[in-house]
């Protein structure tokens, strides 16, 4: 899968089970299949299943980083004026 096609898949993901800020996801546990995420939480559930395992998300985390034009992508995402559609399309976006 591509990066861009992982971005994209986050964005469906966070549509769909929900977004989170203060960290990947609020109670992850191992065998929790569809918890709400971060931005990168999403990425990394797409790419490995776990939203704090960043195995294999390098790709499409440096992708959404070089679009949001910074390198604290949880800043960006926990920022207390975002909003969860601001994250989904900035993800589609990234994507392009």
């Amino acid at each position: 899968m591509t990066a861009s096609e992982v971005l994209l898949k986050a964005a469906d993901y966070l549509e769909e089970h929900g977004w989170y800020q203060g960290g990947f996801s609020p109670s992850w546990k191992v065998g929790d299949t569809h918890p709400p995420c971060c931005a990168g939480g999403a990425i990394n559930m797409i790419v490995n299943g776990q939203p704090d395992n960043l195995n294999g998300s390098f790709e499409a985390m440096n992708l959404f980083r070089g679009y949001l034009k910074t390198d604290y992508m949880t800043a960006w995402n926990d920022n207390r004026y975002r909003t969860k559609e601001e994250v989904i399309n900035a993800l589609r976006e990234a994507a392009r």
